[in-house]
């Protein structure tokens, strides 16, 4: 299990809110069917972009999410951002090696800790 950060508990928090919000869609008497399908598939998109089983994707994580990772500070994670903004989605973890500043050696720190 991962260490227990200000961002996870944020996003736990976030979480909370979100399925405390389809909850009530879902029990509303006023609210119509397709509202609160398209309210699930939200959450469920949002749930999968950022944090999938506990690893930090590197195809949409913020600044912040990424200098969560051990290695990653300001300046590589602004890095990360730059080359996925020039050469869009990364198509697998081992293609962060290509970002300046993220060679073998930190690959290989962060590589069970990130996903696409």
């Amino acid at each position: 299990m991962g260490k227990l950060t200000a961002q996870r508990i944020i996003i736990c928090l976030g979480l909370l809110i979100c399925g405390t919000c389809l909850l009530w869609i879902t029990l509303n008497e006023n609210a119509d069917r397709s509202e609160a399908v398209t309210a699930k598939q939200v959450l469920t998109t949002i749930i999968t972009v950022t944090v999938k089983n506990n690893k930090i994707n590197i195809n949409r994580a913020n600044k912040d999410e990424l200098m969560s990772l051990p290695e990653i500070g300001e300046a590589k994670a602004e890095e990360i951002i730059r080359y996925r903004n020039e050469h869009g989605d990364f198509s697998d973890i081992e293609q962060i090696t290509d970002v300046y500043g993220i060679g073998e050696q930190i690959f290989e720190i962060i590589k069970n800790q990130i996903c696409v």
